[in-house]
């Protein structure tokens, strides 16, 4: 009988699930499984990636997460699990997501947290589940849950049992059931006593009316040790001086324990299918979000007519006016194709992102500092009408006669064929400036679009190859000098950049195909040490894709027409002091993020700072240059 896992946390819940999505899709298939809810801890960062991997696969996708929730003294924090219903209820999702991850709620527990009454004011559109080893209902029907979930039998919990469980369990259920209209209890399957005793008293209250379930944090049993490698990799960063035997991750999630794989199937499984009758199914993209292009403090109310504008002026601003009058034939291949560009941009609408692209370029220029942009955007003429592009794309080398084979092509900058009714792509025109203004700029568009609606975007990085070579040879100290054997080994590598073709190619037949399996097939000392230690070897290859840490990216920022709490999950970043958006910008495009990279550039600085030595010492001999 098929079932929905409704306990799943994805390898997005860092250092603490080794789950891929794509491996999650690929099982679910073969299982048969008609949907499958994501409950990472305290986020939604995979959930366009989930969302896309399911659908592909006919499989319904159910997001939810397993929120932190305050409990009455301050002193820690229960766990409650939403799903969502609908889009709506999404959206609720990442606001409550959002609220957790505000600076005042990390800094009393040092992690994420909601209030109850936070929750109730978000709860529309949300199914509860209740029932996690560090749930308020858990901890309901024991005197000391800590101890309890350590003892070595259901004997000894039992001794644990609160006199009055059953009236705590009921007011804590009605609690959650006065805020949300769905409300159902679940159970994890598992041999640790706490949790099996548990079981049994909900099953007494409920007359087995609950979802079966599993705390799954790893594909199979088999990559159990992996997981626990991972676990070990956090405690270390996280600088912990507990034991692997004795972690838990704030949900009582023993490693001696082996039933966290996703299984194959669960006793009264079929339970949980009721889930789909009441979850919508709905879809979370979006058309890009855009702020509408202001002049000074004024929103302009026609962003398209206004570009049309623009771009009429800088046939003059750019001499093109001029020198297009005395060919007509010329003028009239101009024309055709501005307008052409000018059309593809009123369908897509995204007009007013070259408005607002311009605006920062003029901004800079106006400081008297140099900006630039970089790649395919010089194939856009409207980009050169703008001044953001100084090339022209219809003719690119300004000392030669006009040809056609030398245009530069406007859809290698922007095709319109990939738009779909429901998908819109965006433009992507990289601005460099002097490092030591980029600042300043974000905090132009901060000032000009609300700071509310301006935002950076985390992003991640994984283990990849090397990282994770050594990462495995310092957990697994598979001989005394590993740290030595893991820098030879990574010093042999080849570069990914070298044979990144070479892997897609490989890719093709062997989806998970990486850099490490290149190396051990292709270089002889690599190869020679995988004969050696393959345990550590296999490993390494597993965790190559899993990520480790987040940051925030370096380049990309987010303007919206509101704030964007309302859209984007956010997370407080220390470094910044500030919230930013915690999905990776290769992804929120998908959601209706609309993402300008701001880019410092070192060499522009420079060149800058040339240029005005040179031209100053023209006028003052006595200024001497040392460059």
């Amino acid at each position: 009988m098929s079932y929905i896992p409704v306990h799943l946390h994805t390898c997005w819940s860092l250092l603490d699930s080794t789950l891929l999505i794509s491996d999650i899709a690929k099982k679910a298939e073969s299982l048969s499984m008609p949907a499958v809810c994501m409950t990472d801890h305290h986020n939604v960062k995979a959930m366009v990636q989930f969302f896309r991997e399911m659908k592909k696969r006919n499989i319904r996708p159910i997001i939810g997460c397993e929120l932190n929730v305050f409990n009455e003294s301050l002193d820690g924090c229960y766990t409650v699990t939403v799903l969502a219903k609908n889009k709506n209820g999404l959206k609720n999702i990442v606001r409550l997501v959002s609220l957790g991850n505000e600076k005042r709620n990390i800094e009393v527990l040092g992690e994420p947290a909601v209030s109850l009454e936070q929750i109730r004011k978000c709860s529309g559109n949300l199914i509860c589940l209740i029932g996690d080893s560090q749930s308020e209902l858990y901890c309901s029907i024991y005197d000391n849950p800590s101890i309890a979930s350590r003892a070595s039998s259901e004997e000894n919990c039992r001794k644990l049992i609160r006199k009055d469980w059953e009236d705590r369990f009921d007011e804590v259920l009605n609690k959650y059931e006065s805020i949300f209209s769905e409300t159902f209890i679940f159970c994890d399957k598992s041999s640790i006593p706490s949790i099996a005793l548990f079981e049994k008293c909900v099953n007494y209250k409920t007359n087995g009316d609950y979802l079966p379930s599993n705390n799954v944090h790893y594909l199979a049993e088999s990559d159990r040790e992996l997981h626990k490698l991972i676990l070990k990799s956090g405690l270390d960063l996280k600088k912990e001086t507990c034991s692997l035997e004795s972690y838990s991750d704030n949900k009582i999630f023993f490693t001696e324990h082996s039933e966290c794989h996703l299984m194959d199937s669960i006793d009264g499984g079929e339970r949980t299918l009721q889930l789909l009758d009441l979850i919508e199914d709905y879809d979370i993209q979006e058309r890009p979000i855009l702020p509408k292009y202001k002049v000074d403090d004024h929103e302009i109310s026609n962003d398209h007519e206004y570009l049309v504008n623009a771009c009429r002026s800088g046939f003059r601003t750019t001499g093109l006016y001029k020198d297009l009058q005395t060919n007509k034939e010329l003028k009239s291949l101009y024309g055709e194709r501005i307008a052409h560009e000018l059309r593809v941009f009123e369908e897509a609408g995204i007009s007013s992102y070259f408005l607002i692209v311009r605006d920062l370029i003029d901004f800079v220029h106006r400081q008297g500092l140099p900006a630039d942009v970089r790649g395919s955007s010089s194939g856009c003429m409207a980009s050169y009408l703008l001044g953001i592009s100084s090339i022209d794309p219809m003719n690119p080398d300004p000392t030669m006669e006009y040809a056609s084979e030398r245009e530069l092509p406007f859809e290698r900058f922007y095709n319109e064929g990939r738009n779909t009714d429901g998908n819109v792509s965006l433009a992507d025109i990289d601005i460099d400036v002097p490092p030591n203004f980029r600042d300043n700029l974000i905090h132009y568009c901060r000032e000009k679009y609300g700071k509310d609606c301006v935002g950076h975007i985390i992003t991640h990085s994984k283990f990849k190859a090397r990282g994770a070579i050594k990462e495995m040879f310092r957990l697994l100290k598979p001989a005394p000098n590993y740290f030595e054997i893991a820098n030879t080994i990574t010093k042999s590598m080849v570069e990914e950049s070298k044979i990144a073709d070479d892997i897609l190619e490989r890719q093709q037949d062997d989806p998970d195909y990486g850099i490490l399996q290149w190396n051990i097939d292709n270089v002889d000392l690599v190869s020679n040490y995988y004969e050696t230690y393959p345990e550590v070897f296999n490993l390494a290859m597993k965790l190559e894709q899993i990520p480790k840490n987040e940051s925030v990216h370096a380049a990309g920022i987010i303007i919206a027409d509101q704030p964007l709490y309302n859209l984007f999950p956010m997370r407080y970043s220390a470094k910044l002091d500030q919230m930013v958006i915690d999905i990776e910008g290769s992804e929120i495009e998908y959601i209706g993020g609309v993402k300008f990279d701001i880019l410092g550039v070192a060499a522009l600085e420079k060149m800058f700072q040339i240029e005005m030595m040179i031209n100053k010492s023209k006028t003052s001999p006595e200024f001497g240059i040392n460059v």
